[in-house]
């Protein structure tokens, strides 16, 4: 079965892309975008970025969602990659298992 498509000649752009946006990443503070780089690098930088990585991997390790007795090792590991650069994903976990909410956890936890 062929298909056939046809595209309308007012779809079509001639030229080059603007890929430029001016976004923000804490609802506030505007950073003009231009490259992936760019937007990698804010997304990084982003302290609420943090937070959701550090929240996302907490919910991994212990294999079930975060809890409130999560929050404060979730903004300790998020403090943690906001602070040092060279933070690894095997030093996060080495500190998460240190932390109360995994040592200390029980059935329903």
């Amino acid at each position: 079965m062929r298909a056939c498509v046809k595209v309308s000649p007012a779809l079509i752009v001639s030229g080059p892309i603007n890929s430029t946006a001016d976004i923000t990443f804490d609802g506030t503070n505007f950073k003009t975008i231009s490259a992936p780089v760019d937007l990698m690098t804010g997304i990084a930088a982003s302290p609420n970025a943090q937070r959701f990585y550090a929240g996302m991997w907490v919910n991994f390790a212990a294999g079930r969602p975060s809890t409130l007795n999560d929050a404060c090792v979730v903004e300790q590991l998020a403090t943690n990659l906001g602070s040092n650069p060279a933070y690894s994903i095997a030093s996060m976990m080495a500190d998460f298992a240190k932390s109360d909410s995994f040592r200390l956890r029980t059935l329903e936890n």
